[in-house]
């Protein structure tokens, strides 16, 4: 057997094959101390995460600003100490706020920001998840090596700034979705983009439920909250008032059960008395406007201007993804992950963990998918005289003639299913294995044609642009053919965008060198079609390995280019 910390190593940075996935589990149902021993890793694992991302956001502020460097980066020489190191410091230690006020974006104060860790290629840190689900008693231990089944919420993380959670089992990372019930954020920031279009900071300490996508229940502690016009109306819920958005940006500071404060930025708001749980009031709700702010009791609304109120919101945690991974996108993450593994069946639009899949004639549809949000649809091109449909908006394009007959799925990710007895597709080009993290491919075997709903991808990031679509081109198949002994198989490789050609590649082989695509996306492009036709000599091991395939995001005002790392 390997080395118990090499397994439990490999399995939190994602590099656990199934072989490896089987031994842990083995190894850690074996005795109880196995089992804190994986979820000791586990714990510490995930605890320099944390200390990372505070220790970035440390080395942003200037040199009169940092936070102790025993608080943010503890040193970790001794298993002791390291120990003692991890525990969650109070906020007070923390933060220590008013050293760091300067470089918080304030309202009433500088526009200057908070310049969160960029999310857009998580490397080591990225990988961790929950590490275990434990039954103890005497009897026995469990240990659980997936995503946890939380129950989908109506946000997702989009930044955060070391944040610490209590009674949480499974901390989200920046991209995946806030679990539903009452959350409590003991310490830290966390920004979150809740469905429709509403982005909210949250600061710790600070306890909050995501009701709906037009609802945000605060029991205590701060949030600043901005709402785009197609969510007027969007409320703020605390123990005594319900603060109703009128068109506006504002913040609203919830004291458990003895008072609220909130103040408008921009717009304006409606302030109404409604005590949580008990009867509606009696007292008139009241209109806040820009540069005011109102202190609301069980028994009376106070307006008065936002200064006189002494409190301050962070409104944004601002960073850029410089870019979302098309193949994160498919296997069901928000792009900024490392998930894969999952195909679609070209002929027929089936998706999944597919089995190994050989010759199947095309049917002559275009398949709509609707399993797959960013993922419009998938055909088999037949060329010709014939135009084949490439997207759900009816464009049409024709290509070179082919057999009309498709080999394998398109697959995204990992290792690539394959039949026993043929030849399996290579997923190393120009010596890189895209197969393993950090890399990822998608594998699209003649004749196949994958369609990219771009409209979905931009309602995952309200407001960022694509700018742009790029990836590493190649054929990793080594020929000439020296079991048949007739020139390596080619295939021809086409990109679209709403039906029009922006790239192609005749008589692609194993022999070319990898291509370094790079498409512009226009504004409003829809769809983005991915083919790879048989070239005109069959079938037989003609695929395209699309490497890294990524979306390029633009800057935007709120997300700066000066943030981009």
């Amino acid at each position: 057997m390997a080395d118990p910390r090499e397994l439990i190593s490999a399995y939190l940075d994602g590099d656990c094959t199934e072989a490896q996935l089987q031994e842990l589990s083995l190894w850690i149902n074996a005795s109880h101390e196995n089992v804190r021993e994986m979820v000791w890793m586990g714990f510490l694992h995930r605890a320099l995460v944390d200390h990372f991302q505070a220790f970035e956001v440390q080395t942003q502020l200037s040199p009169d600003e940092h936070m102790s460097n025993a608080t943010i980066m503890p040193a970790m020489t001794e298993p002791q100490e390291l120990e003692k190191s991890i525990h969650p410091p109070t906020p007070e230690k923390f933060w220590e706020p008013e050293s760091a006020v300067g470089r918080l974006h304030l309202w009433n104060q500088s526009e200057q920001e908070i310049q969160a860790p960029s999310p857009a290629r998580p490397r080591w840190f990225a990988a961790a998840a929950a590490i275990a689900l434990l039954v103890l008693g005497g009897i026995s231990a469990v240990m659980y090596l997936s995503q946890p089944g939380m129950p989908t919420g109506y946000a997702r993380l989009a930044a955060s700034v070391a944040p610490r959670w209590i009674d949480l089992k499974y901390a989200p990372y920046v991209g995946e979705s806030i679990p539903r019930g009452i959350l409590n954020l003991r310490s830290g920031l966390v920004q979150v983009h809740i469905n429709g279009g509403v982005s909210a900071v949250i600061q710790g300490p600070a306890k909050f439920q995501i009701s709906s996508n037009r609802k945000l229940v605060l029991l205590s502690g701060k949030v600043a909250v901005s709402v785009p016009h197609s969510q007027i109306g969007f409320s703020v819920h605390t123990p005594q008032a319900v603060v109703t958005d009128l068109g506006t940006d504002f913040g609203v500071q919830a004291y458990g059960n003895n008072r609220t404060q909130l103040v408008v930025l921009k717009g304006k708001v409606s302030a109404a008395v409604v005590p949580m749980g008990g009867n509606a009031s009696r007292i008139p709700s009241r209109i806040i406007t820009v540069g005011n702010g109102a202190k609301v009791s069980n028994s009376s609304i106070l307006v008065l201007p936002a200064e006189k109120l002494h409190v301050r919101f962070v409104r944004t945690l601002t960073h850029a993804p410089l870019a979302l991974s098309l193949v994160d996108l498919m296997a069901g993450g928000h792009g900024l992950g490392c998930r894969s593994g999952i195909g679609v069946d070209p002929a027929t639009g089936r998706t999944g963990h597919l089995a190994p899949a050989g010759d199947r004639k095309g049917d002559g549809n275009y398949h709509v998918i609707k399993t797959m949000p960013v993922i419009d649809g998938c055909f088999v091109p037949e060329g010709g005289k014939r135009l084949d449909q490439i997207d759900s908006g009816g464009d049409r394009y024709a290509f070179p003639s082919s057999t009309g007959d498709s080999f394998g799925n398109i697959w995204a990710g990992g290792k690539v299913p394959w039949i026993q007895g043929v030849l399996p597709v290579s997923t190393v080009l120009d010596g890189v294995n895209y197969a393993q993290y950090p890399n990822n491919l998608l594998v699209v075997h003649s004749n196949s044609g994958l369609t990219i709903n771009l409209g979905a991808i931009r309602r995952l990031y309200p407001g960022v642009p694509l700018r742009a679509f790029r990836a590493t081109l190649g054929d990793s198949f080594v020929g000439p053919d020296k079991v048949y002994k007739i020139p390596a198989p080619r295939a021809d490789v086409f990109l679209l965008v709403d039906g029009k050609l922006v790239f192609h590649k005749i008589g692609m082989t194993g022999e070319v060198k990898p291509i370094n695509v790079n498409v512009g996306l226009p504004p409003h492009a829809k769809y983005l079609t991915l083919v790879t036709t048989d070239g005109g000599d069959g079938t037989r091991d003609a695929w395209i390995l699309w490497c890294n395939p990524e979306f390029e995001l633009g800057a935007t005002d709120k997300y700066p280019a000066r943030l981009r790392r």
